[in-house]
C-alpha cells in the first residue's frame, strides 16, 4: 500500500490536540444550557478522564491536572461542576 505524499505521522500530537479539543469543548459548554450542555459536559469529562489516565500525559513534561484546572477556571467552571452536569445527563438517560 502506498503512503500518500502529504502523510506525516509526526503531525499528530495527542497531548497538544487533546488539550486543544478540551479548550474548544469548554467554550461550547459556556454557550450551552440544559440537556445539550449536560451532553457537552459528558464529552468534556471523557476527555479529562483520558488526560488523567493516558500514558502520553503521564510522560508529558507538564502537570496535567494543573492544565485541566486552568482551562476550566478560565471558563469559570470546575471539574466538580463538569462531573455533576455529566452525571445529571446520565440520570436523564436512564430515568
Amino acid at each position: 500500500m502506498a503512503t500518500p505524499k502529504n502523510y506525516d505521522p509526526q503531525e499528530y500530537d495527542v497531548v497538544r490536540d487533546t488539550i486543544s479539543a478540551l479548550k474548544y469543548k469548554v467554550r461550547e459548554i459556556q454557550g450551552s444550557y440544559g440537556y445539550e450542555g449536560d451532553c457537552l459536559c459528558a464529552e468534556a469529562m471523557e476527555m479529562i478522564n483520558f488526560m488523567q489516565t493516558d500514558e502520553s500525559f503521564y510522560y508529558w513534561s507538564g502537570d496535567t491536572d494543573s492544565v485541566i484546572e486552568k482551562i476550566l477556571q478560565n471558563a469559570g467552571l470546575s471539574e466538580a461542576e463538569i462531573q455533576h452536569r455529566a452525571l445529571r445527563r446520565e440520570d436523564a438517560i436512564y430515568a
